[in-house]
């Protein structure tokens, strides 16, 4: 599945039968047997594809809310780079340049020492997050979330 075809699936609830599909599909940990009630996330590793999928709390039930990508940056820990096609045209290893040129300037970017780290932007109700490798490293890794107080 490529990350358009996930990212559509935000708001859905965990039992969704594409949610489920997904969740085997990238071989996402299993979905814990208890969650606290004070529990507002639970996150599953899907470290042989290279994703991360975020659920949050709904008055109903989990819901899908963000989904990590993971670049070849992170096989230290313990990650697959993430294969398949990136939204909008992104990929591993773009400039922070080509990332502004795709998506237009950042609502908010994260510097330290003269270096851009990453950049948040707010589109059509999504909240994306790019980070940054040192050097020209490039994009490394990217995640898909809905924006607070966005509706689906």
């Amino acid at each position: 599945m490529n990350a358009e075809e996930m990212v559509r699936l935000l708001d859905h609830r965990c039992d969704d039968p594409a949610v489920e599909s997904l969740r085997r599909e990238v071989q996402a940990v299993e979905w814990p047997t208890r969650v606290a009630k004070s529990e507002l996330r639970v996150c599953l590793s899907a470290k042989p594809s290279g994703v991360d999928l975020t659920f949050a709390r709904s008055p109903v039930d989990f819901v899908l809310h963000a989904f990590g990508f993971w670049s070849k940056d992170y096989v230290k820990h313990g990650y697959t780079p993430f294969s398949g096609s990136l939204p909008r045209g992104l990929e591993f290893g773009q400039t922070h340049s080509a990332v502004v040129r795709l998506l237009g300037d950042p609502t908010r970017s994260r510097v330290e020492d003269g270096v851009i780290q990453s950049d948040t932007w707010i589109v059509d109700g999504v909240r994306i997050l790019a980070q940054y490798s040192g050097g020209d490293h490039g994009l490394s890794s990217l995640e898909w979330a809905r924006a607070p107080g966005a509706k689906a």
